[in-house]
């Protein structure tokens, strides 16, 4: 009773840090106080811990809230009777919570924050370190790097090729935090596990394009400028890799 109640327990901090940090860091240097992430409105903290609505506008995106909440339990209870190989169960958690909070802020933002791949550094170069040795985890961030601006360049000039302009139009394959991330995640990865890890990032992303394209065009609302966050991907490919995998 008193190990579930520490998961349950564990699970709901790891929910709510992870809410609230993609709340905070988008606006932090706006504001630093708390505030809905719909309008903007400040929010009590009472207010702001049991998800009440805004007064101001209505929303807060609860909904989003109670998804992230479900997922950190069911992935408590998971990292505890199955943890994965290469960590115990609290740096599994804690970097589960790293991984959502670039995923939900690219998600709702289109955006990797400079906050979030700076810590990611320092984090997954100590991690990447410990496991794979301090070698072969420069060179995957490096490798990482260096693919994903490979990609960057390339969505550039078939951006150019299909426009015929000499500048990018505003919705590029990639983004530069991409790149980064890229370089960050190469870090946990190491070398050459990095390289299994983008391969599967850009076959996922491949296949919910696909899907995505052929839904928008049955609902006729198909654009040739559609684009989908590319970041949740290059964490996906990642995730499958450190916690699912063999060491």
């Amino acid at each position: 009773m008193v190990i579930n109640g520490l998961i349950l327990l564990n699970g709901l901090i790891s929910g709510y840090i992870t809410v609230f940090l993609a709340d905070f860091l988008p606006f932090k240097l706006l504001s630093p106080r708390l505030m809905c992430n719909r309008c903007g409105a400040s929010l009590s903290g009472t207010d702001y811990f049991f998800l009440r609505q805004c007064h101001s506008c209505g929303d807060r995106n609860i909904f989003r809230s109670y998804i992230v909440f479900g997922t950190y339990l069911c992935a408590s209870y998971w990292l505890w009777y199955f943890p994965p190989i290469r960590f115990n169960y609290y740096l599994g958690l804690g970097i589960l919570i790293y991984f959502g909070i670039i995923t939900i802020v690219d998600l709702e933002f289109r955006v990797i924050l400079n906050s979030t791949m700076i810590s990611g550094v320092v984090l997954f170069l100590i991690i990447g370190s410990t496991l794979h040795g301090i070698s072969r985890t420069i060179l995957g961030g490096v490798a990482g790097f260096l693919i994903m601006l490979t990609l960057y360049f390339l969505g550039i000039l078939l951006i150019r090729l299909r426009n015929k302009k000499r500048a990018p139009s505003y919705n590029e394959a990639l983004g530069f935090g991409d790149v980064n991330l890229g370089g960050v995640l190469g870090l946990l990865l190491g070398w050459p596990g990095v390289i299994a890890g983008l391969i599967l990032a850009v076959f996922s992303a491949g296949i919910v394009s696909f899907l995505y394209i052929i839904t928008m065009i049955l609902k006729r609302h198909y654009s040739s400028n559609l684009a989908i966050p590319y970041g949740p991907f290059l964490i996906f490919g990642t995730y499958l890799l450190i916690y699912f995998l063999p060491k």
